[in-house]
């Protein structure tokens, strides 16, 4: 598998998992719906189609800016699992620290942006396991 086909498999594997986690994520945080939800059923939806863009964009970008030059770097002298051995435990360590970091500085514990710190975190590091998977 070439890199460009790595770059887009990941990115799509990503993108489908954000989506679902946040928005289940979102869901299981604001409840029920109710009778009068449904009335907002296409402004949701709207919403559902613009987020889902914008995650992505966000994810194909993050799989091109933390995943590929460690691989463009290492893969003359390593194979991918080596790579993989190599940066991924030190990549898991410093994602976790800024997400947690985030976290923990944020003025507004609003619900939504913890959500999207753990999907930032989920969807980072199991990016890693599908791009040296083969």
């Amino acid at each position: 598998m070439n890199l460009s086909q790595r770059i887009t498999a990941t990115s799509l594997r990503a993108t489908i998992t954000a989506i679902f986690l946040n928005w289940s994520l979102n869901i299981l945080c604001y409840g029920k719906i109710q009778k009068t939800d449904l009335d907002d059923l296409p402004i949701v939806f709207a919403f559902f189609i613009i987020s889902s863009i914008i995650i992505s964009v966000i994810c194909y970008i993050s799989v091109i800016l933390t995943i590929v030059p460690f691989y463009k770097i290492s893969i003359t002298k390593f194979n991918p699992k080596e790579i993989f051995k190599r940066y991924f435990p030190y990549y898991a360590i410093v994602s976790f620290v800024i997400c947690t970091g985030l976290a923990f500085n944020m003025n507004i514990i609003e619900p939504f942006i913890i959500n999207f710190i753990i999907t930032v975190f989920l969807t980072s590091v199991t990016s890693w396991i599908w791009f040296f998977k083969k």
